[in-house]
């Protein structure tokens, strides 16, 4: 009985075994994110007019995304921010864009012509006056007014105001060497993991620090 027993513990840990549950586990989060995203949709519809704030980055695997988000008021005047997810982009082209944001709002049963705002950063590509997304938006609903966003705007105060005090630029310039100096060597990596194991840390790795994000924390 004992000996059947490791027997079938042991089969439960085999590749194959391990590659169905992870399928398995993908195909639930994958029908819940579904789920959660038609509830947010029919929510977002039934207020019916909702504002774009758009933004899109490069994460450390170098895999650029697009964050979708939708602004939205309800009949008690109360203002609500959904997001309705990350999706990959092929380009970084205005186009591009445009292509994906009509594509998520499609999916999610919203109408373009029911945006009355839009918001991004100040990157030529999403804001500027000819080509850019916020231009190509409005081409399809003039009533969507851009606007630069102005958590963004704070950041860029927040960043040139660290630029002046030598104190903070100093001490933001020291933290980008000491994880430079980490994660440029497996070997240290190696050591910052087990350091994590032994304090219980629920994080091993370094993230470098964003100046155009992190300061406005």
């Amino acid at each position: 009985m004992h000996a059947t027993s490791i027997y079938v513990v042991g089969q439960q840990t085999k590749p194959t075994v391990t590659a169905q549950l992870i399928s398995a586990t993908k195909r639930q989060q994958e029908r819940r994110r579904k789920a959660l995203s038609i509830q947010i949709s029919c929510i977002i519809s039934n207020r019916k007019w909702f504002s774009l704030i758009c933004d899109e980055t490069c994460d450390e695997s170098t895999l650029e995304q697009l964050c979708v988000g939708i602004r939205s008021v309800d009949d008690n005047y109360e203002i609500f921010e959904d997001i309705l997810g990350l999706y990959e982009l092929s380009r970084q082209d205005a186009p591009t864009i445009v292509e994906a944001i009509c594509d998520v709002l499609t999916r999610c049963g919203l109408n373009v012509l029911d945006c009355r705002g839009q918001s991004y950063d100040g990157a030529s590509n999403m804001s500027g006056v000819y080509g850019s997304v916020s231009a190509l938006i409005l081409n399809q609903q003039p009533k969507a007014m851009y606007v630069h966003c102005t958590a963004h705007c704070l950041d860029l105060a927040v960043h040139d105001l660290t630029d002046q005090c030598a104190t903070i630029s100093t001490c933001i310039s020291f933290l980008k060497e000491i994880t430079d100096f980490v994660r440029r060597s497996p070997k240290r990596l190696a050591i910052l993991k087990e350091i994590s194991n032994q304090l219980s840390m629920s994080y091993s790795n370094l993230t470098p620090l964003c100046p155009m994000r992190w300061t406005a924390c």
